[in-house]
């Protein structure tokens, strides 16, 4: 009868033990995804951010890479003629993976060069 006692305290304090380390990190997991967003805010106007969303930077345009590569090549010669001419700065974003703003260069001009899904 000692020995089957002592089993069971030993399968409880295993349990137990094993309880106390498991617990708080699926209380953590299961919070953490209950409070998580899947929606992403749209940035204002005027402004850039990398995929981190923490380093929203407002510039002084936005210009998205059009489909038909013909009129993308005139049309990236024309806008990068005329941040040479206004002194602006071009910043050139394709996935956004600099995780630390990088590629954004505040005020100046990010060309999106990821084609939209329209």
């Amino acid at each position: 009868m000692s020995r089957r006692r002592n089993k069971w305290l030993m399968v409880l304090a295993v349990g137990t033990v094993a309880s106390l380390a498991l617990v708080p990190p699926i209380f953590h997991l299961v919070r953490t995804a209950y409070r998580d967003r899947a929606v992403v805010e749209n940035l204002p106007a005027g402004f850039a951010d990398d995929v981190s969303r923490l380093d929203k930077t407002q510039v002084a345009e936005i210009w998205d890479i059009p489909s038909d590569p013909q009129k993308g090549e005139d049309q990236l010669r024309e806008l990068l003629l005329k941040a040479q001419s206004t002194h602006l700065h071009v910043s050139i974003a394709g996935a956004r993976h600099s995780m630390g703003g990088q590629t954004i260069y505040p005020g100046g001009i990010a060309i999106n060069m990821l084609l939209s899904r329209a």
